[in-house]
Formats: structure tokens, sequence, C-alpha cells
């Protein structure tokens, strides 16, 4: 079992070998960010728009599924 003082040895000891690896957290983490907000905004646009336009504007919908021919 490590003790406090063996803990704060092992922190003090520790390097990072390539530090700059590290950088590539940020373009992955931005592309996380992008692909979760490109998600959400097809269902932002669907909870605001009234039922009978939400109906008719979609393709498949019950109101215009052979109107655009």
């Amino acid at each position: 079992m490590m003790d406090l003082s063996d803990f704060t040895l092992v922190l003090t000891q520790f390097r990072f070998i390539r530090p700059a690896w590290l950088l590539l957290l940020l373009p992955f983490g931005y592309l996380f960010y992008v692909q979760w907000q490109s998600q959400n905004t097809e269902t932002l646009w669907q909870k605001n728009l009234p039922e009978h336009l939400r109906e008719a504007l979609t393709v498949g919908g019950p109101a215009g599924a052979g109107n655009y021919r």
C-alpha cells in the first residue's frame, strides 16, 4: 500500500516525455464539440416549428408525402 510520501515521490518524478502531443487533444475536443452541436441543431428548429408547418415542410410527412411531384 502506498502512503502519502510515496505518492508525492511519484508525482515529483513524473514527467511527460513529449508534452507537445497533449496539444492534439484540443483539435479532438473541438471536433467532438462541433459534431455534438450538429446533431442537436436538427432538433432545435423542429421544436420551434408548429406541428402543421412541420408536417408540410418535412419530406415524407403525412401532408407532404405526395404533393411535391
